[in-house]
Formats: C-alpha cells, sequence, structure tokens
C-alpha cells in the first residue's frame, strides 16, 4: 500500500515546471502563479528550445502549448516520449483547441492532461498537483517493486547456501540421519516464509493499485465540465453508431444486443457530454448483467415538449430500493453487487446536469434498469 508519508516527503522537495509556449503574456501570468506557490519554474519560447531544457533539467511536469511556431505542440510531446531521459515526465497541453478528435491527438502523442485557453489559474494548479501525486505515488510503487525484488534475491541466495550447506553435511555425515532431516525442514521452513511474504507483497501491491485505479476515476469525474459546455443541437444518430462499434467487441463476448428504436429527437447540448452520458450508460447495462443471461439492451430518445427524454433499459442485476437514492453518487458501491464503486453513473449525473438536465432510474433487484435522461429539446426548424 502506499505509505501517504511518502506522498508528503516528495512535495517537500521543490517541484520543477517547465512551460513551453511562444506567448510572453501567457508565460509570465503562469510563471507567476507557479512562483507564487512554491514551485521552480523554467520556460521555452518554442518547441526545440523546450525539447533541449526538458533532456537538460528533467522537470517534474511540462505545461506545453499546441500551436506554436517550429514543431507543434504535439510533435514535441511524441519527441519527448521517444527519449528515455524525458518519456516519463507528465506533459499537460495548453490549447484553445476544444473538438474531440484534438483532444484525442493530444492523448495519442502521450499526454496525460489538457488544460484549455483562456487559461484558469486554479484549475492549471489543480492539474499540476494532480500529476505530481500520481507521479509519487508511482515512484513509491516502483521503489516497492526494486525492494521486493532486491528481498526475493536475498532469500533465494539464503536458501541456496543452507541448502549447499545441507549438501556438504549430508556427504560428510549420511550417518546422521536426523541431523540431515533437520536441516530438511529448515529449508521448508524458508520456503514457506518466502510464499507467506510474497503473498503479503502482492497483496499490497494489489492495493496500491486500486488506490492508483481511484486517482483515475477522480480524474475523469473531475474532468467532466472542464470545458465550456456547449449549447447546441446534438444529433443522436451518429453517437449512437459510434458508441455502439466502439463496443462491439464486448457485446459480442456478452451476447449481448442492443435495440434502437429510430427516430431519435434532437437534444439541445454539449456533443463531449453527450458521448459521456452514453457511453457511461452503455457500460453500466453491459458490467451490471446478470450471470448467464445475455444482456438485451432498448434505447430510445423521444420528444416530449420542450425536453427530450433518453431512456436505456436492460434485463440486468438491476439495483435495490435502498440504493436508488445514491447510485448517482461517486463512488457508491451498489447493494447486492460484487462489483467495485466507479464514477460510471456519477458522470451520467453531472454531464445532465451541466447541460440543463436530470436523470432518473427505475429498478429491482433480478428485474433489469431503466435510466431515463431529460434534456432541452433543440429549436424545432420553422
Amino acid at each position: 500500500m502506499i505509505d501517504s508519508r511518502s506522498v508528503r516527503v516528495y512535495w517537500s522537495i521543490v517541484a520543477t515546471i517547465l512551460i513551453i509556449d511562444d506567448t510572453p503574456i501567457n508565460l509570465a501570468v503562469m510563471v507567476g502563479h507557479l512562483e507564487a506557490q512554491g514551485y521552480r519554474v523554467l520556460v521555452a519560447q518554442d518547441g526545440e528550445e523546450g525539447l533541449q531544457r526538458a533532456d537538460l533539467m528533467r522537470p517534474d511536469v511540462i505545461l506545453l502549448d499546441v500551436m506554436m511556431p517550429g514543431p507543434s505542440g504535439f510533435e514535441v510531446c511524441r519527441r519527448l516520449k521517444s527519449r528515455s531521459s524525458t518519456r516519463e515526465i507528465p506533459v499537460i497541453f495548453m490549447t484553445s483547441l476544444t473538438e474531440t478528435r484534438d483532444k484525442v491527438a493530444g492523448f495519442a502523442a502521450g499526454a496525460v492532461d489538457y488544460v484549455t485557453k483562456p487559461l484558469q489559474a486554479d484549475e492549471v494548479m489543480a492539474r499540476i498537483d494532480t500529476h505530481l501525486k500520481l507521479r509519487a505515488a508511482q515512484t513509491q510503487l516502483e521503489a516497492q517493486n526494486n525492494m521486493l525484488a532486491m528481498y526475493r534475491e536475498d532469500l533465494e541466495e539464503q536458501i541456496a547456501d543452507r541448502t549447499a550447506a545441507l549438501h556438504e553435511s549430508n556427504r560428510r555425515l549420511r550417518a546422521e540421519v536426523a541431523e540431515r532431516e533437520r536441516a530438511e525442514q529448515q529449508v521448508r521452513r524458508l520456503n514457506e516464509e518466502l510464499e507467506t511474504r510474497m503473498a503479503e507483497r502482492t497483496a499490497q501491491l494489489s492495493a496500491a493499485n486500486r488506490e492508483l485505479r481511484a486517482f483515475d476515476d477522480l480524474l475523469a469525474y473531475a474532468r467532466v465540465g472542464g470545458a465550456p459546455v456547449r449549447a447546441e443541437p446534438v444529433a443522436l444518430e451518429p453517437l449512437v453508431r459510434r458508441i455502439i462499434e466502439a463496443a462491439r467487441a464486448r457485446m459480442a463476448a456478452a451476447g449481448a444486443t442492443i435495440e434502437v428504436r429510430r427516430p431519435l429527437a434532437v437534444p439541445r447540448g454539449d456533443e463531449t457530454l453527450m458521448i459521456q452520458i452514453l457511453t457511461n450508460l452503455l457500460d453500466n447495462a453491459l458490467t451490471r448483467r446478470q450471470p448467464q443471461v445475455p444482456p438485451v439492451i432498448h434505447l430510445s430518445a423521444a420528444l416530449e415538449g420542450d425536453r427530450v427524454l433518453l431512456r436505456m433499459a436492460d434485463n440486468g442485476a438491476g439495483i435495490a430500493t435502498t440504493s436508488r437514492a445514491r447510485v448517482f453518487e461517486a463512488f457508491e458501491r451498489l447493494q447486492a453487487s460484487g462489483e467495485q464503486p466507479g464514477v460510471g453513473l456519477a458522470i451520467v449525473a453531472k454531464a445532465a446536469r451541466l447541460m440543463g438536465g436530470d436523470v432518473a432510474v427505475e429498478s429491482s433487484l433480478g428485474g433489469g434498469s431503466t435510466f431515463s435522461v431529460r434534456l432541452p429539446a433543440a429549436p424545432r426548424e420553422s
């Protein structure tokens, strides 16, 4: 398990932040905020200079502008990740590009996060702090792995030494059977001790991995609504096709089928948030299925006055009455479920609220669930 004291020791060391941006006013503002928080700040005004400084100084985090003269931020990030000396440094993009494909391109280049311009100092600080903490946790895990390897090697050497001594004793004192049996029993105890300690270490690493997954879930939940929320017509038909296609292999493995009741009404909202809602509802339907029962999913989106009612129904394990009030809370463990708590349904609720909508669920244990999302309807064309 990650020792919180080790994380605090990491924070007591002055972290170095490298900012690569060709806009002097952006550099001045961020340098001022970061230095006020006690960070050591390095700057570079183009990609080549940034690569040189990153290789020389090995900063803890890099804030990287996307649009720059010379190599773009995407190219600089790819080159950073191709070098062993800078591969592990977290890169956070600073960009005014908000299209999904631009964000996907940034993550594909190797970035761990992004912030949109104009920059909000508090958001930048929070994201830097998060990735410094994640890097500290990763460093702690690597140290534990190295310690475990050293410990195992030491035990193996001890076993080898004792086995050699046992063989020598057998060669010289074959008549002393009792002594030989005692030595063999000692070797067996050492093996049992090694297995016990290895099991303990494995349990500790598993707990650490669960904590890292929790960090990832927190980051995913925090990112929802991080960019300005749009209010524009969102055509559900192409989104639904894309999401089903992305989940096709998983659905085939589960024997799942999905029925889409067309036509799909058009809500007014943000396309990125709609993708989050549809993806997480489908994931929930595929995850919370009944054993040995292929999932059957029904999706519809109908116009009701000035609202669009999006419904996704499944034949899964269902939700107990006592759990329904908390089902949209982050990390809520559902009653009578063996699954780990997560943020999928909490993301659905948060995304709906950001677009001026709401969510509800109708369910019972063993009777499946129907999730309803009400959103403003797009204006009808006159």
